[in-house]
């Protein structure tokens, strides 16, 4: 903050023409290489705060660096990496993805594994970033109607967080005949 304070106006404004065109490519990045439709979706803000400062030291990225940057996004999706984040991480996590951005690495290392485990046996529900992963993963695989096996509009149908639609995957009735279904319905957002 106060390297800010030290910049002119003209160096500021520079500054946050870049900042706006970083912001940008992230947005472009994510709708073009992931299955995004909305913000809504995105399991971690600071995935996004990522992406902006990778695309600001790069804004023409190999593919190389674009397919590293999908399974960075995938692993610390599902690997929960942001979840409880501090300074440390933070500041880790911001370093290693200006030398990626820079050309001084080539892979972006993270150090926490998925646990396949608690991310099955995790509650389904709208506002944690186990259930946005899961159905961006779900988004990803091309779903088809189950009526008449057309496409699915992934854009339309996740431009808008729409909790009511979510029962789809998990029935009621269906979890219930099952003995699956838990006490607490808000369990799963349906």
């Amino acid at each position: 903050m106060d390297k800010l304070r030290n910049l002119t106006p003209l160096q500021l404004q520079t500054s946050v023409k870049k900042c706006i065109e970083a912001y940008k490519l992230a947005v472009d990045f994510l709708v073009s290489e992931l299955p995004f439709a909305s913000n809504a979706y995105l399991p971690y803000n600071l995935q996004l705060t990522l992406l902006v400062e990778f695309f600001m030291i790069c804004p023409h990225p190999s593919i190389h660096q674009r397919d590293t940057l999908k399974k960075w996004f995938w692993h610390t999706s599902f690997s929960a990496f942001f979840r409880a984040s501090n300074y440390t991480l933070l500041r880790g996590a911001l370093v290693q993805v200006r030398e990626f951005a820079n050309n001084k690495v080539n892979v972006l290392e993270i150090d926490k594994n998925i646990n396949y485990q608690n991310f099955v046996n995790d509650t389904f529900s709208l506002n944690k970033a186990s259930s946005k992963s899961f159905i961006l993963l779900l988004a990803k695989h091309c779903p088809k109607s189950i009526l008449d096996g057309s496409s699915i509009d992934i854009y339309k149908a996740l431009s808008i967080k729409n909790q009511y639609e979510f029962h789809h995957i998990f029935p009621k009735n269906f979890l219930k005949q099952l003995g699956t279904y838990k006490t607490q319905p808000k369990q799963y957002s349906c």
